[in-house]
């Protein structure tokens, strides 16, 4: 294996289709406490930590203990949904996960989820065996777009941040990994995020491309991708 470069993946809605079900979870317990949303309020800080999303929604005072406990009711809310329901690979994402695997990469999970919720993930994408380092809600003091969750995937696979790649769906990853001082691709509905490279979906990118990617002055088809100026 090359330990000299490294991808990091965001989960929901970047390896799973679990978006649905985030944004289920999270209008049902906040509109028991008297707080609604619409979808698109959900999108803007999706794939920040539990914490971060609350203190951005709550009105009045938020003590730790309320925090925790209304975190703790939509997680639970959200497994009970994974289990009537399921989750899937995003297409594309078990093939490619595999694909960079045989060709040496080094892979990571970095997710704002909790551990439950990763490894519901994990067996759902049946290739836990994949990924060498795995931090999630729990690991960390400060989550998305804080770079703590990248640099902390780094220092355990013991590799430079600038031979690391994110890949990632939401601002809150994409500003992690500028922060961080790593490559990025955003891929999924905010390809116009501010990335080094932007796809609409996993199924565009080839593992040529992220080698690409840690080379200087790269440059890709404008007819398949959007590059961030």
């Amino acid at each position: 294996m090359d330990r000299n470069r490294a991808v990091l993946w965001n989960l929901d809605g970047t390896l799973i289709d679990s978006e649905d079900l985030h944004w289920m979870s999270w209008r049902n317990t906040l509109a028991l406490e008297g707080i609604f949303i619409n979808h698109n309020q959900f999108l803007s800080l999706f794939g920040q930590s539990n914490e971060s999303i609350l203190m951005n929604w709550m009105d009045s005072p938020a003590t730790p203990d309320r925090v925790k406990k209304i975190a703790k009711f939509k997680e639970e809310l959200y497994q009970r949904r994974v289990r009537r329901y399921g989750i899937a690979p995003l297409p594309a994402a078990v093939a490619l996960l595999r694909r960079l695997h045989v060709e040496g990469w080094q892979q990571a999970v970095v997710s704002s989820a909790s551990r439950a919720d990763i490894d519901a993930a994990l067996r759902v994408l049946a290739c836990a065996d994949l990924f060498q380092v795995v931090v999630g809600a729990e690991d960390l003091r400060t989550g998305k777009p804080a770079p703590e969750g990248f640099w902390s995937a780094a220092s355990k696979l013991r590799i430079s941040p600038n031979h690391c790649i994110v890949v990632d769906s939401y601002q809150a990853g994409i500003e992690a990994a500028q922060r961080a001082g790593m490559k990025s691709i955003a891929v999924g509905r905010d390809a116009r995020l501010a990335s080094d490279l932007t796809l609409t979906s996993l199924e565009l990118l080839d593992a040529g491309d992220l080698d690409s990617l840690l080379r200087p002055n790269c440059v890709f088809a404008p007819s398949e991708y959007q590059l961030s100026t």
